[in-house]
């Protein structure tokens, strides 16, 4: 699905691709890493912005991080 949405595959909508393929890395980096994934799981959308925003490095804890 990458190559298919690839800005480069479709200049005559560039904005459209680069935004669907924005998403397709969002769901690639959730499901290829078991804790992002736990967090998306748990808490959904806002656990996970929530999550990379105050533990960029992904080393907190999520429950520390939901409960600020």
């Amino acid at each position: 699905m990458a190559i298919m949405f690839h800005p480069d595959k479709h200049p005559d909508r560039k904005e459209t691709a680069e935004r669907l393929f924005q998403r397709l890395q969002t769901a690639y980096t959730v499901l290829s890493d078991e804790r992002v994934r736990a967090v998306y799981d748990e808490h959904g959308w806002v656990g996970l912005e929530a999550y990379w925003q105050l533990a960029p490095h992904h080393d907190a804890n999520i429950d520390e991080v939901i409960l600020i």
